[in-house]
């Protein structure tokens, strides 16, 4: 029915703006935003798909049977800047033989068949950089023989011509050559362990490593300037070396043999022999003094590094270069050892060795042993009680020693008893009364006089 902008209606109401309108004209636009969101939705989920799937790439082998083998390179969902790499198995890795560029998206490559790797297993990485994006199943080449060319029929006599030949079509172009990869690097070579300076030890052992590791087939190895030859991958070891200076160098060669030209060198220098030890100087045989002064050299002095000492058995530690004291020694027998170092570590094998006995000041009982007080070391003894020498039993007393002895104590000798006193350094027998002679012994100071019949 026409529609009026204006004017009255039937039913005498005014009418404004009125216009016809179709049934189904308010779907429209709730269609086209249906429609809409469906798109986006299937665009989203196709997008996650392709995403989640990612790239893919397989290899496969075909005509071998008619002597015409190639290998086609399926390539699915590649970036930009992807590249193809074939590799084949190599030990227990996998080494690149080609490598080829390969459009974005989805493609096809193909190549001929490499004759000198039949029956090898290979496969195809899609790489983009140094980073593989997708690996295929390894295959094998299967083996075949090109197609054999017909000879060519013998020329006939110059008056009967041989018709031409019908032309054939021109051979398929084997790009084997063309596909042939970059030679192998040459790899760099480094010394991973090994002996260097100065060495006590005759023998050596070395660890080294190529870079980069695939192009690494094999190493060689030379000792002071010798010629080059093979050594192991894991190391190599050396006993019995002379003493002196040595150089080791190894160089790392590739699969085509080429060899690092600037070989890892590692010099080192051994030094077996170690110093010899002497004592010069310490302590006397029989002593009353708890501390012991030590004097030593070591030869040849231009070898020793430093020294080494033991007292009594209680293991080496080092000790001052020249000298040293040892303290707090109680009475008894001990002994002392010291060796000299070299600076490759070296000690003397055969320590020098002193042995001496502190007895206490106060002496009292039965000799044990034979003695020899010495005025430096032994210079005041106290018999608290009767000393006895036994039958077999010596005891030498030399100048500058004060013997004291307690009311009723004697020196009973039974053994030897040899006194080597001098005007100039005398013996002394005195009182422990006596403070004149090896001073205030009994500890009252000047309350004490000695007299006859004190002791003995």
């Amino acid at each position: 029915m026409p529609g009026r902008r204006s004017g009255e209606g039937s039913n005498g109401l005014t009418v404004i703006g009125r216009q016809n309108v179709h049934p189904g004209g308010a779907l429209r636009p709730l269609l086209l935003i249906c429609l809409v969101a469906g798109a986006v939705v299937f665009l989203s989920v196709s997008w996650g798909e392709a995403k989640k799937r990612g790239p893919a790439v397989a290899m496969v082998a075909k005509g071998a049977a008619k002597g015409k083998c190639r290998l086609v390179i399926a390539v699915k969902g590649a970036p930009r800047r992807s590249r193809v790499v074939i590799q084949v198995r190599r030990g227990r890795g996998w080494r690149a033989i080609r490598v080829r560029r390969v459009k974005k998206g989805a493609s096809r490559t193909r190549m001929a068949c490499l004759r000198r790797f039949a029956r090898v297993r290979m496969r195809v990485v899609l790489v983009r950089g140094k980073r593989p994006l997708a690996k295929s199943r390894p295959i094998r080449q299967p083996r075949w023989r090109p197609p054999v060319q017909p000879q060519q029929p013998p020329a006939l006599p110059a008056l009967q011509p041989a018709p031409a030949p019908p032309p054939s079509d021109p051979p398929e172009a084997d790009d084997d050559d063309a596909d042939d990869p970059p030679p192998d690097p040459v790899p760099e070579t480094a010394i991973d362990s090994g002996p260097s300076g100065l060495q006590s030890a005759a023998g050596a052992s070395f660890t080294y490593s190529g870079f980069p590791v695939a192009a690494t087939e094999s190493f060689e190895c030379r000792l002071d300037g010798a010629a080059f030859g093979p050594c192991p991958g894991a190391g190599k070891d050396y006993a019995g070396l002379p003493d002196g200076e040595h150089t080791f160098a190894v160089r790392a060669l590739n699969g085509s043999g080429d060899a690092d030209p600037t070989p890892a060198t590692r010099s080192w220098e051994i030094d077996t022999v170690a110093p010899e030890t002497t004592i010069e100087s310490g302590p006397a045989d029989t002593t009353t003094s708890t501390v012991a002064a030590f004097g030593y050299s070591g030869a040849p002095s231009a070898d020793v590094a430093g020294f080494e000492c033991e007292i009594d058995g209680g293991g080496f530690a080092d000790c001052p270069e020249g000298g040293g004291d040892f303290s707090d020694l109680d009475p008894g027998e001990h002994v002392v050892k010291v060796r000299a170092v070299d600076a490759a570590g070296n000690a003397d094998p055969t320590p020098a060795i002193h042995e001496w006995h502190v007895i206490p000041v106060e002496q009292c009982g039965e000799l044990d042993r034979d003695q020899t007080w010495q005025g430096d070391a032994v210079p005041l003894i106290v018999l608290t009680c009767d000393l006895e020498i036994p039958a077999g039993m010596e005891l030498g007393i030399e100048g500058d020693v004060v013997v004291k002895a307690a009311s009723g104590a004697t020196l009973h000798i039974e053994g030897t008893l040899e006194a080597d006193g001098t005007d100039t350094e005398p013996i002394t027998f005195t009182s422990l009364e006596d403070d004149s002679a090896g001073g205030d012994t009994n500890g009252d100071g000047d309350a004490s006089t000695p007299e006859a019949g004190d002791w003995g």
